[in-house]
């Protein structure tokens, strides 16, 4: 486990045994997200960082996405769609997270891909439910994010600069959704 952190190195032969290694850059950042705690804040910064990323992605989803990665784009969204008419917030934003994902995979940095698909996983791991935060019904906030995500997967296919523009509304538009969290159900519900 310490050698595949990038603690040490073991060198066999003679002169061999266990070595102190100099971390990379990437393996520091995974071992500082490995170290992220379990907390409600925690979830909260990853949402948070996960926003920023996004017009990066979407950026290079723009001008990196072939037919290939469109067609799996659109079965991403046809999960989404699934999970809007019946109305399961928690499957919607599972499956919305599965197509930023697929988004992510289209990048061709590895470090932006890693980092991004590592706060999807904070935010996945730590999701129970998910109510709505405003006014709206929730099936009505559902259908307009899924609306907003169909939009947003047209304007990638024809590599339309407007995909940007949807991002930050999604982003903007996200508190209308509120995933509650292991910490954070705990402290709801105390």
């Amino acid at each position: 486990m310490v050698q595949a952190r990038g603690l040490i190195t073991v060198r066999s032969g003679p002169g061999g045994g266990l070595f102190a290694s100099r971390q990379s850059p990437m393996v520091r950042l995974g071992n500082s997200m490995l170290s992220l705690s379990d907390d409600a804040a925690s979830v909260a910064e990853a949402v948070r960082l996960r926003n920023a990323l996004d017009p990066l992605l979407v950026e290079d989803a723009i001008e990196h996405a072939s037919a290939h990665d469109v067609a799996a784009l659109r079965a991403r969204l046809d999960q989404m769609k699934v999970a809007a008419a019946s109305a399961d917030s928690t499957a919607f934003i599972r499956a919305n997270c599965d197509l930023h994902a697929r988004i992510a995979e289209i990048s061709p940095s590895a470090i932006l891909r890693s980092l991004y698909l590592n706060l999807l996983e904070i935010i996945d791991s730590h999701l129970l439910a998910v109510q709505p935060v405003d006014e709206q019904p929730l099936p009505d906030c559902i259908e307009s994010r899924y609306q907003l995500h169909a939009d947003l997967i047209d304007a990638i296919a024809d590599h339309d600069p407007q995909a940007l523009r949807i991002i930050k509304e999604l982003n903007t538009s996200a508190a209308n959704l509120s995933p509650l969290s292991d910490a954070r159900s705990a402290h709801i519900s105390q």
